[in-house]
């Protein structure tokens, strides 16, 4: 009988985790640390000085230009460059997840201000819910997103599932019907689209759907 055995390389809090440029990062609620052997001790990449004490990280992503992109739960995203300098703070309050696409655009799902789109040039393109609007994010607590291809973005709002066409802009809703509990979709906090184009939805409620 083959037993899997786990390591624990690290004890305590871990609020984000990602294998990037052949290190694997790690994020605490105030440190970055940064594995380039798991043999050996992790590096202290970047700490949040001290009297940052309201400044809790809770996501972590490397982009392909190296730079370290962290989400706050409540101080907004840091960008933080190989130098371990803080190059840019966007206040957009408490973040969800942050996800970077195939054209190295930044998508920032936040609690209550929608989604936030940061592209490579610094731009920022917010998408908030507007009732009277017929094309729109249906929710601005966003919680997670995810890139299906080039053109479709898949995103997950306490309203539930919507696409987003990246070409034209157009939102689309994915319908499901209240009065079954397994078909309830608004409780999504994590998605990933795999390489068969099966989605996987990642729930608190509603367990684990896949479309």
């Amino acid at each position: 009988m083959r037993l899997n055995r786990f390591r624990v390389l690290r004890e305590g809090e871990v609020a984000g985790i990602c294998y990037a440029h052949d290190a694997l990062w790690i994020a605490t609620g105030k440190e970055i640390y940064r594995y380039r052997n798991l043999d050996q001790a992790p590096e202290l990449f970047f700490s949040f000085p001290s009297d940052e004490e309201d400044v809790l990280m809770n996501s972590l992503m490397v982009r392909q230009n190296q730079t370290v992109v962290v989400g706050t739960s409540s101080k907004g995203v840091y960008c933080i460059d190989q130098s371990a300098h803080i190059t840019r703070r966007m206040d957009v309050g408490a973040v969800n997840s942050i996800t970077e696409d195939r054209n190295g655009s930044i998508w920032i799902a936040t609690r209550n201000r929608g989604l936030i789109r940061l592209d490579e040039d610094g731009t920022l393109t917010h998408f908030k819910h507007n009732k009277v609007a017929e094309n729109t994010i249906n929710h601005n607590n966003v919680r997670h997103v995810t890139q299906a291809n080039d053109s479709l973005l898949y995103i997950g709002t306490y309203a539930g599932l919507q696409t987003l066409n990246l070409f034209t802009g157009e939102f689309t809703d994915y319908e499901y019907d209240l009065n079954v509990e397994a078909a309830d979709i608004r409780s999504i906090i994590s998605m990933h689209y795999d390489t068969s184009g099966t989605l996987w939805l990642g729930t608190f409620l509603s367990g684990n759907p896949i479309l």
